[in-house]
């Protein structure tokens, strides 16, 4: 189940900003990681854009808590949500459960 949204995340999620997130918000997180290893700028304008509106306005809400900082230039992240986004991932990703093979 890479990718999709499950009790696990929503937990995680939960536990670290206070609330459920949605699909896109998942489907944002590893772009925002590579960003912030790599260029540290996100592509928002122009023929080079790697954002859609909605997830402008998810880094936009993001920015408004705290989250994250500077999204018109280069970024940065809190440690916490560094922390959320490093686990979000490997529940959603990275981590095979075991169980879940065995049950197909």
């Amino acid at each position: 189940m890479r990718g999709m949204l499950t009790s696990k995340i929503q937990e995680i999620s939960i536990k670290y900003i206070g609330r459920e997130i949605s699909l896109s918000e998942l489907r944002l997180i590893p772009y925002i990681q590579y960003v912030l290893c790599n260029e540290q700028v996100i592509e928002i304008h122009g023929r080079l854009r790697k954002v859609n509106n909605e997830e402008i306005e998810i880094l936009k809400e993001w920015e408004k808590h705290g989250y994250i900082h500077n999204i018109y230039n280069t970024i940065s992240v809190s440690k916490e949500f560094w922390d959320f986004m490093c686990e979000i991932l490997w529940y959603s990703y990275v981590y095979k459960n075991e169980e879940e093979d065995q049950n197909g």
